[in-house]
């Protein structure tokens, strides 16, 4: 169950989050009207779990009466709205618990308040089902997102894509036309390669691949693995399928974070077009032969700092992290000890004076960070224990 609970709760390389949160029920024409919106479990309920819903509104609505309806319109359950316990934003003002403990059959059903309905939702006997389907859809939705030869045809009949990015050049932080752009000025200029990045996951609805992303989501894989009394066996097929393609990110020689494979759209010039500038599969991008499209074909890779320079600490804790909770799951010795050790070597080279703007993907507008992040450590990295690992604290990428 522990495994099932934490991935629940995960974020995927994308841009997705998956998980028993409440999320906005269907609001009637009468609910526009008044302003308020009823929230409840989208996954559902365990029969003898306890079970909470959310009244929020515009006006104040303590001691309005509520109803619980089955599926038929019979009232199962009642009573009236309590205390406000606060705002949730500036339209919604008031926010109010139900307490819907009591219902414990399982079957669908709708909460009415004055104005407001919420959406079905469910009761079940075995509560465990709610969170395994949910598991389900977040490994599929991992597993869709596969780049490189790795791929899992799955429903989408997906086939291997990327594969230069075997043999990437390396290229110079581009110049962009403004800071919420990604249009670029002039030509990229190389600096190094060729390197392996082949693999990964693609980030949301594009195919570009990003580090600040993955190692974020991994975080959260191999969080579950660790926490679970038996991790399962598909979160850990992901978990290792993306620390794989990590573990090419970082150059232990060179002491490199590599944090983005692709560029978004094409220079202003026009003499390139980038990733956001053509509608295609992933799979035909490996032999494409306009000269124009070169940056698909052979996608460009971008660096967070010098070889051997200082890293954003964000980049630096998070790809740190991931690593870490992977040797606190493996259960081979040698794969752990490496895994640590990597943590290590990135962990220590993370930069924690003097930051400035936070380094997370090219451009900065895509997944903006302007919070400080801390980096906190429960072993220091000459720590003999392969169990040993960090953790990130801060802001989640945006």
């Amino acid at each position: 169950m522990g495994s099932l609970r934490r991935v629940g709760s995960m974020v995927v390389a994308a841009g997705l989050v998956v998980g028993p949160v409440s999320g906005v029920g269907a609001v009637s024409t009468a609910a526009a009207g008044s302003g308020g919106v009823v929230r409840v479990n989208q996954l559902g309920y365990g029969a003898f779990d306890g079970k909470a819903a959310y009244v929020m509104t515009r006006d104040a609505a303590t001691g309005a009466r509520y109803q619980v309806v089955d599926r038929y319109g019979n009232r199962v359950l009642s009573g009236r709205v309590g205390g406000d316990v606060g705002e949730w934003n500036a339209t919604y003002q008031h926010v109010y618990q139900l307490d819907l403990s009591a219902l414990k059959v399982p079957g669908k059903y709708r909460i009415e308040v004055p104005g407001v309905a919420s959406s079905a939702f469910e009761i079940r006997a075995d509560a465990n089902r709610l969170l395994t389907g949910a598991k389900d859809k977040a490994v599929t939705f991992f597993t869709e997102q596969r780049d490189g030869a790795n791929v899992v045809p799955g429903s989408l009949g997906r086939q291997p894509a990327h594969l230069n990015d075997r043999v990437a050049q390396v290229y110079d932080t581009p110049v962009f036309v403004d800071p919420d752009s990604d249009q670029t000025v002039g030509e990229l200029r190389r600096i190094g390669g060729p390197v392996d990045v082949e693999g990964g996951w693609y980030d949301a609805g594009d195919y570009l691949k990003f580090t600040h992303i993955a190692a974020y989501s991994e975080s959260l894989l191999w969080a579950s693995a660790r926490d679970a009394r038996r991790p399962d066996q598909q979160v850990l097929a992901e978990a290792r399928h993306g620390l794989d393609w990590l573990d090419k990110m970082w150059d232990s020689r060179t002491k490199t974070l590599y944090i983005q494979v692709g560029v978004g759209t094409g220079n202003v010039e026009e003499t390139f077009v980038g990733d956001h500038d053509v509608w295609r599969l992933p799979e035909v991008d490996d032999h494409l032969a306009d000269p124009s499209e070169r940056f698909l074909r052979n996608r460009p890779v971008f660096r967070a700092a010098a070889p051997g320079k200082p890293i954003s600490p964000n980049l630096a804790g998070r790809t740190a992290a991931a690593f870490a909770l992977a040797a606190q799951v493996e259960k081979n010795p040698a794969t752990a000890r490496r895994h640590l050790d990597t943590a290590a070597q990135i962990y220590a080279q993370a930069q924690t004076t003097n930051v400035g703007q936070l380094v997370t993907s090219l451009p900065f507008a895509f997944y903006p960070e302007t919070a400080g992040v801390t980096i906190s450590s429960s072993a220091r990295p000459n720590s003999p224990s392969p169990r040993a690992g960090w953790a990130i604290h801060g802001p989640e990428p945006g």
